[in-house]
């Protein structure tokens, strides 16, 4: 476990959000998990390099129990054993939720949380606040705020950000504005007193980049950490050429995803993760299904020419 400033010396690089293997509608893959925590660590996602966060969107946190998303947390942290910044999601509906989940996280040694507003109801600039004021009076751990308006219907303003900044424990935002100005303005206001982490990984990390952002969600780690890891090295770099040829193996794989849709695109990104021989679950909770095999067989040819098999 870190104190909020050692998390923000490390909270960089590449972000991953654990995709969450399933044995059955009622029990998580344990060892499976294991083995995919190992992998990224072992592929090069280490500390100063990259952050893992436990049972977020991605991970399935809908379709999970708390007590589920509880072990699962301890099961990463567990298997990560120091060797890389691991994040609890405790996110839910209501604020007394989300602060169940936290104090587990600092219970079981996690380095901090990522945590949304409350979704469902669409929260006002003043229920957000009060919601993050909230958990940081009830536990000591750093925190990661998710702007994220597709799942709050709000894009939190500015001057809201502004004034989470100043709470102690807060040290990085995950941003996922959809417009890069407000993206550019939020850096200007708060990229020396927070980090900045994209959420749009490859499509626009490097303008992110360069908007102040330190890191970048990237959901095709789970399967393609070293991928990830050049592409990330590259953009600190403003390696153009670099870049240029990491886009052409890894953007087919966002078009698939984009045309299959949000919740296919984790059912694909599982079974990509069983094409390089990690466990994507022997089951798939829905509202994900499994994907029919013209999906499947096309998965595998990007996979083919990203060179990932």
């Amino acid at each position: 476990m870190r104190t909020p400033a050692e998390l923000q010396e490390v909270l960089r690089g590449i972000v991953v959000i654990q995709f969450t293997p399933f044995k059955s509608a009622t029990e998580l893959d344990e060892p499976g998990i294991r083995k995919n925590t190992s992998y990224l660590i072992d592929s090069g996602l280490v500390t100063g390099r990259g952050v893992l966060v436990a049972g977020g969107s991605n991970g399935q946190c809908f379709n999970m129990s708390s007590e589920e998303r509880k072990r699962l947390l301890e099961i990463v942290i567990d298997e990560a054993r120091g060797r890389v910044p691991v994040l609890g999601c405790p996110n839910h509906t209501s604020t007394h939720l989300v602060i169940d989940l936290a104090k587990h996280a600092e219970r079981a040694g996690a380095d901090g949380l990522m945590v949304l507003p409350t979704y469902y109801q669409t929260p006002d600039d003043t229920s957000i606040y009060k919601h993050y004021e909230a958990i940081t009076n009830e536990t000591k751990l750093g925190i990661m705020v998710y702007n994220n308006q597709w799942v709050t219907s709000r894009d939190m303003p500015i001057p809201l950000l502004k004034k989470l900044a100043d709470i102690e424990s807060i040290v990085a935002l995950k941003d996922c504005t959809p417009s890069f100005e407000k993206m550019w303005a939020t850096g200007v206001e708060l990229a020396d007193k927070i980090n900045i982490i994209s959420c749009f990984g490859f499509t626009r990390g490097p303008c992110d980049y360069i908007a102040g952002a330190v890191g970048a969600i990237c959901r095709l780690a789970n399967f393609a950490p070293k991928l990830s890891l050049d592409w990330d090295e590259a953009a600190r770099a403003r390696d153009m050429d670099r870049l240029g040829d990491l886009y052409a193996k890894m953007m087919p794989f966002e078009d698939l995803f984009a045309e299959v849709g949000e919740d296919q695109a984790q059912a694909l990104g599982m079974r990509a993760m069983e094409m390089v021989g990690l466990s994507g679950g022997q089951f798939l909770r829905l509202p994900l299904y499994e994907p029919p095999q013209e999906q499947k067989d096309r998965l595998r040819k990007v996979m083919a020419s990203a060179g990932l098999l």
